[in-house]
């Protein structure tokens, strides 16, 4: 269950970091770009988000079956390096990540991971953190990033990640990552076994904060 379900988060987290469509803020010499113009000033904006809620759909196409599996929910994140993934229909499962943790829930019970204990999984978990702190270039020691920018305001962009090495090569092949100005609308995960996800994210609340009491029962955090 794990490796799939990894791709996904995989996924997901990139999605979160980025749904807000604020620029950088200027400097004092240059004003910031109405658009990404590479991968650097794309992560700076990714570096700035607080919290954020937003709806997904996931179209999972497996080389096996005749119809992709699609599936709707929910995804919370808040700074720094916690994110929460709900699926509600049509299998509900929670996946929650934590700088030293990684639940699992579904239909078939609950998986926690230690992630102080399992390097294997550790390194899906610091990709995440990388992707979300805006961390350039730690993402580009472990990723080859091609960036493709909009040829106008209005035009997508398009961000190519393709691990360098094991054991995300082992898992993924590549994703693909598209946007306008500073918001993901779609990226697509391309797995080495040849399925395929595709998500796009909806009704994105980029400004959302959390109480105490969602901090305890989404995050799992004690304050």
């Amino acid at each position: 269950m794990l490796a799939p379900t990894l791709a996904r988060i995989f996924a997901f987290v990139l999605l979160a970091p980025a749904a807000a469509s604020t620029p950088p803020a200027a400097s004092s010499v240059e004003a910031a770009p109405a658009r990404p113009q590479d991968a650097r000033t794309l992560l700076a904006a990714m570096a700035r988000l607080q919290g954020l809620e937003a709806r997904f759909t996931e179209t999972k196409t497996i080389a096996l079956l005749k119809a992709p599996l699609v599936s709707h929910g929910v995804l919370y994140y808040l700074a720094p390096g916690h994110l929460v993934r709900v699926v509600e229909t049509p299998s509900p499962s929670t996946v929650r990540i934590g700088p030293e943790r990684l639940e699992v829930r579904d239909a078939s019970g609950a998986q926690q991971f230690d992630l102080r204990a399992r390097p294997d999984i550790k390194t899906f978990v610091e990709s995440f953190v990388h992707v979300m702190a805006g961390h350039h270039d730690a993402l580009a020691a472990t990723y080859t990033l091609e960036f493709v920018p909009a040829l106008a305001d209005d035009a997508p962009w398009t961000l190519v990640l393709t691990p360098k090495r094991a054991p995300l090569s082992e898992l993924v092949t590549r994703l693909e990552v598209t946007g306008r100005g500073y918001e993901i609308a779609t990226i697509r995960v391309l797995e080495r076994k040849g399925d395929r996800t595709e998500i796009r994210v909806t009704a994105v609340d980029a400004s959302r904060t959390f109480s105490a009491a969602e901090k305890r029962s989404l995050f799992g955090l004690a304050q």
